[in-house]
């Protein structure tokens, strides 16, 4: 589970705190922190330049020597291999000392044998979503010389490791909640709060649970004059900062709400179904294909949405093939969820993500990190609060091994 600070602090107020206090809060908490990524411009030497002369390099195709005012009083050689820009342009350059996302850090060199003192940059090269195929034309009223950092956000993203018995915690809003048990920093607006905005009425024919005892409970929006176009860049700089390729506006708000809330959402496109939604048991045999187009051969243990037609509906496909006006919210029994999951790893933003239900060692955790907080303001942080903890950290990994019950596990922590 990727996290972008910057989106949990839409939920939670994180001034004050930094990475590693973060991370070492997270990793006695028993979430562990795999990695710490900066993405975006942090150094000072990623300037606005104004490109003044474009010079084919001999010998190249495609390389170009530019002569670029960075602000330093004088012009500075770079050799450039993108096409999109001209000169008069500004655009960001990354001078010689600067660390790009990635750890990559920018030298003096040649290409081709001709000098460049350092380089021009695309949005991507910055860990920013691509804005042109090539270098990132700033605004015209950019002043040269000016850090690029100035006016672009940064972003710090935890990569962390979730165990299957802590699904709450594969979202932004479930990872805030779970810090202001932690800090006891109060959560801001819950961005699962519903206004009154549609009418509602039971589904009736529209859609069948044909498999109850796996799917009880599905719900779905019909989504009328729907244009398909690219997501504003608030949306698509948040999917990018975890790792999602944004495709389109319908496609990126089902991901959004998938890693903000923890709640998958698919989209169907309404004209292309065939009859009746139909939840039910897969065939023996049936197979569809995933995300990655790999074809998958299902059993009767296995839960499909389809239409009239038989056919399972977008299940793994890739969802910029289907226009989406129809959204649909899936809840599976827990047990079934987690016994499919063991069995096929899928894709993190696949339908398939489970939603399962907070199991009870969430409470204990909170119980004794109250404890914790009052033994600290007392002065008192005892042997016998840190086995506590201990013992609800290893109930924790008993149950996640052996899916253990509550008493069991607590039994088993204690022998």
């Amino acid at each position: 589970m990727n996290v972008s600070l910057n989106w949990l602090s839409c939920y939670i107020d994180l001034d004050g705190l930094d990475t590693r206090e973060m991370a070492d809060m997270l990793t006695f908490a028993g979430i562990e922190v795999e990695g710490i990524h900066e993405r975006g411009v942090t150094t000072d030497l990623v300037v606005v330049a104004q490109v003044q002369q474009k010079t084919p390099v001999e010998g190249s195709d495609h390389l170009n020597v530019c002569m670029v005012d960075a602000g330093e009083g004088s012009l500075r050689q770079i050799v450039c291999g993108a096409s999109n820009y001209k000169v008069g342009d500004k655009v960001p350059c990354a001078l010689p000392g600067a660390v790009l996302p990635g750890g990559w850090q920018i030298k003096e060199g040649k290409m081709l044998g001709v000098a460049s003192r350092g380089m021009l940059c695309s949005a991507s090269e910055l860990g920013l979503p691509d804005k042109e195929h090539g270098l990132w034309i700033l605004p015209e009223d950019a002043v040269i010389g000016t850090p690029v950092r100035d006016f672009v956000k940064s972003d710090t993203i935890f990569e962390l490791e979730i165990t299957p018995n802590r699904p709450d915690l594969l979202s932004h809003w479930g990872m805030a909640r779970e810090l202001a048990g932690i800090t006891g920093r109060t959560l801001k607006d819950d961005p699962a709060h519903i206004v009154a905005c549609c009418n509602t009425r039971p589904a009736g024919d529209a859609i069948r649970l044909s498999a109850p005892e796996i799917c009880p409970f599905y719900t779905a929006a019909r989504i009328r004059n729907v244009k398909i176009g690219p997501s504003p860049e608030w949306l698509a700089e948040r999917l990018m900062a975890i790792g999602l390729r944004p495709i389109n506006n319908v496609v990126d708000i089902t991901n959004y709400c998938l890693f903000e809330l923890g709640h998958p959402l698919h989209a169907f496109d309404a004209a292309k179904l065939t009859g009746a939604l139909n939840i039910r048991r897969a065939a023996e045999g049936e197979s569809f294909t995933s995300l990655m187009n790999e074809q998958y051969s299902l059993t009767s243990d296995d839960v499909v949405i389809s239409d009239d037609s038989g056919k399972a509906l977008s299940i793994g496909v890739e969802a910029h093939e289907r226009p989406a006006r129809l959204a649909r919210l899936l809840r599976f029994v827990e047990q079934e969820t987690k016994r499919h999951v063991r069995r096929r790893v899928l894709p993190v933003d696949a339908p398939i993500v489970q939603k399962l239900q907070v199991v009870e060692h969430r409470h204990v955790m909170l119980l004794l990190r109250q404890q914790e907080r009052a033994a600290h303001a007392s002065g008192d942080d005892g042997i016998r609060l840190r086995r506590n903890r201990f013992l609800a950290v290893l109930a924790r990994l008993l149950g996640a091994l052996f899916g253990l019950s509550g008493r069991a596990k607590k039994r088993a922590a204690a022998e």
